[in-house]
């Protein structure tokens, strides 16, 4: 991994605080609605798979991977800061489940990669 790289996964982390910071008001007990924080996990999650899909049918690929992570990095950061902050409706626990598994799906190519051995 290079300079570029870690700037991407970088700023996942920092969209990811950035959107737990402001948009995250902790909503009345009981609340029928999704805060702006929620729709944000949502957005991350959705982000990551089209970007995790586009690398599987070839657009991009591998150069895609930083991106897949940063994105999957602010997933998982504003959802944890979503689920602190009480915010556990639909869009929440949605983007969580699609914006880390897509992620994960393409870490494990990478571990593979790494331990597999070359030769």
């Amino acid at each position: 991994m290079n300079l570029w790289d870690w700037v991407w996964i970088g700023l996942g982390v920092v969209v990811g605080v950035l959107a737990v910071v402001p948009g995250g008001r902790q909503p009345a007990q009981g609340s029928a609605k999704p805060t702006a924080l929620g729709w944000s996990v949502l957005g991350f999650g959705l982000i990551t798979a089209l970007l995790s899909a586009l690398a599987t049918w070839g657009q991009g690929g591998s150069e895609q991977l930083p991106r897949i992570f940063a994105g999957g990095v602010a997933t998982l950061i504003a959802g944890i800061g979503a689920i602190v902050k009480r915010e556990r409706h639909w869009p929440t626990w949605a983007g969580l489940a699609i914006g880390v598994c897509s992620a994960a799906f393409w870490g494990l190519f990478l571990v593979a990669f790494i331990l597999k051995p070359q030769g």
